[in-house]
């Protein structure tokens, strides 16, 4: 504010008339932005409890859906993957056992790989890993009762062909969980 003098002479506090209208047009200005800002912090709430609601619908279709999975996969009983996984682990250890006059050390790596196959295959059936490791590992038994075994010991070794079977067919049945592993995936 400046000062101004009165017709008498004395100064006086008060606002000139260009002040005043910066004043009035500030607070219509003021004014104007509280109402935008108002109706802008409503549209903003309304499409967080939009976007909440949403959200919560989307929750319960998921739970459905795994739900659902879990009832076909209790009527159903595991896939064939998973059930030729658990024999070949056990039918490569047999294989193993049944040896004494080769080396423990001979075998190490195919039952590790027998074993982290049947959990890979586990884990992609139940959506929670790729499919591709459980087909990197059954590749790795084959390979190992294939040429692994044969350079190193010309020992016949009885259920090898059986193991190579059953490695083969878990690699035909992993096509099948592939599918299944994406929609849990995609349900949780």
């Amino acid at each position: 504010m400046t000062e101004q003098t009165d017709v008498s002479g004395a100064a006086t506090a008060a606002p000139t008339v260009e002040q005043i209208a910066q004043n009035l047009s500030g607070q219509d200005v003021n004014s104007a932005l509280s109402d935008f800002e108002q109706r802008l912090a409503k549209m903003m709430a309304d499409a967080e409890k939009g976007f909440a609601q949403q959200q919560a619908t989307l929750d319960a279709q998921r739970a459905q859906l795994a739900g659902q999975i879990a009832a076909v996969r209790q009527q159903t009983g595991p896939p064939a993957a998973v059930v030729l996984a658990e024999s070949l682990a056990q039918r490569v250890q047999s294989i193993a056992s049944a040896n004494p006059d080769i080396h423990p050390a001979h075998f190490l790596g195919v039952t590790g790989q027998a074993a982290r196959l049947n959990d890979a295959v586990g884990a992609a059936a139940t959506g929670d890993g790729p499919v591709a490791d459980a087909e990197r590992l059954a590749n790795g038994v084959i390979s190992w009762f294939t040429r692994s075994h044969p350079r190193a010991s010309s020992k016949f070794l009885e259920g090898a062909h059986e193991a190579v079977s059953e490695a083969e067919r878990i690699l035909e049945s992993l096509g099948e969980l592939a599918p299944v592993a994406e929609a849990i995936a995609a349900a949780v």
